[in-house]
């Protein structure tokens, strides 16, 4: 999506509109960790002819699983896990009309706990709390124009009862559950180089939820509980906020940051893609 407005007019009948394609990709500095190369791609795509943007987009993605699939006919469905679709889900819909949603939700005290253990995120507990407000409700709105589009699902469910949940996706995405599906993690094409994708190795553990306990103070739970309530009662949280704990004057100006920087991350996809793709990483090493 990030080469969407620069794109999504384009026809790519081409070598040379499909390479400036791939060039413009290979910006994006995090698909040098998906282990494929530049010219393979070129040719793959190369013999498929005429791609419309969307097509393309499709194809990549379509590459990537041939790739790390030992049977290439067993590559039926696309997956793609990216928070970032929060704000997307709209023009993604129009680009893919089929495409389906799975809202992973999580309890708000664990989500912050986890982001500000990443390095691409700003480690504030105010404007991260703000974030997840902001994306949560953005998709509730999108829900309400595509209810037949999205499934809620609630991490802590997910961790707890994997198979009954996971039977639960399928039947929304119109697909037969398969007990492989919870063998995720003996993938041996797996990367988890990167560390927040550290776990998929590993089988399903709900030894993080509930980190939160011992992870944040007692003004963090009451801050992020504050900012959270409204969502976090309609997805089945539980709230203790201490009515004595307020968030202090200091930490309203981090709010109003949350939500420049929520707002200012939507407005960016509006931009052009070369000063986008510089903000995005200048915005990367400056949490990192």
């Amino acid at each position: 999506m990030n080469m969407y407005s620069k794109y999504k007019n384009t026809i790519f009948d081409t070598v040379v509109s499909k390479q400036n394609f791939i060039n413009d990709l290979w910006l994006e500095k995090r698909v040098n960790n998906w282990g494929i190369d530049k010219t393979g791609l070129l040719k793959y795509l190369n013999n498929l002819g005429e791609l419309s943007y969307s097509e393309i987009c499709y194809e990549v993605y379509n590459y990537y699983a041939l790739k790390n699939s030992s049977d290439v006919d067993s590559v039926k469905y696309l997956f793609d896990k990216n928070p970032g679709y929060s704000v997307l889900a709209k023009s993604l819909i129009s680009m893919y009309p089929s495409a389906k949603f799975i809202h992973i939700v999580r309890n708000p005290k664990d989500n912050v706990l986890s982001y500000k253990n990443v390095p691409f995120e700003p480690n504030n507990i105010i404007v991260l709390a703000y974030r997840w407000r902001f994306y949560n409700k953005f998709i509730e709105s999108c829900k309400k124009l595509f209810p037949d589009k999205f499934i809620t699902v609630r991490y802590e469910d997910l961790v707890a009862e994997p198979e009954s949940t996971l039977r639960s996706i399928c039947g929304f995405l119109s697909l037969p559950f398969e007990d492989e599906m919870l063998d995720f993690y003996k993938n041996e094409n797996t990367n988890s180089s990167q560390y927040w994708h550290k776990n998929l190795t590993s089988t399903v553990s709900s030894k993080s939820v509930n980190k939160w306990q011992s992870g944040l103070d007692e003004t963090e739970i009451n801050s992020i509980e504050k900012i959270c309530k409204e969502l976090m009662l309609y997805y089945g949280y539980e709230i203790n906020l201490n009515s004595k704990i307020d968030i202090n004057l200091f930490n309203y100006i981090y709010l109003l940051f949350g939500f420049l920087l929520s707002v200012f991350e939507i407005f960016l996809f509006k931009l052009p893609f070369n000063l986008r793709v510089y903000i995005i990483e200048a915005y990367r090493k400056f949490n990192s």
